[in-house]
């Protein structure tokens, strides 16, 4: 129906969040410069929430279109507990192979891969969307993840995205 009466090449509402269909209303600006602008002066930590339906994820997948070669990004979606632990889910995000029996071993992956883009001049992006969904020790968890530095360098920046009571 609304591809015909308003020509669309494909259909405009789905499930899915699409970024080629984001309306910039003077919110989703502010939230989209507040990113892009966290993004590019390698803060540690970026917060964005908002309702169920708000756009987080679309304009954190319009975000992603535009993060250069420079940096390596992780991206974590429907965080649960029930899914296992934090580490887990960041050695998948940045698609690192290599298994680990246990916390501390995955630990030293996630350095390495980190320490291995700080010498390529490159930097980590850890994207976690429906963060809200955390507990609270895997949010310490996590924080502990932003305190990885290389002497005054941040070397990862985590991205947290959630509805307001994140």
């Amino acid at each position: 129906m609304y591809t015909q009466h308003f020509g669309f090449i494909k259909k405009p509402f789905s499930l899915s969040p699409d970024s080629e269909f984001l309306y910039l209303s003077p919110k989703h600006k502010k939230t989209l410069s507040r990113l892009q602008y966290g993004i590019m002066s390698q803060a540690g930590v970026t917060l964005i929430t908002g309702e169920i339906g708000s756009g987080k994820t679309t304009v954190i997948q319009h975000v992603l279109k535009s993060i250069d070669n420079n940096c390596a990004v992780g991206l974590i979606t429907n965080t649960h507990a029930a899914f296992g632990d934090l580490l887990s889910w960041v050695l998948t995000a940045f698609n690192i192979q290599e298994r680990a029996d246990n916390q501390a071993d995955r630990y030293q992956l996630i350095l390495n891969f980190f320490k291995q883009l700080h010498a390529q001049q490159r930097r980590a992006i850890l994207i976690v969307d429906d963060a809200q969904n955390m507990d609270t020790q895997t949010l310490k968890e996590l924080c502990l993840l932003s305190n990885i530095n290389i002497d005054s360098e941040v070397i990862v920046q985590l991205i947290l995205v959630g509805q307001p009571e994140l």
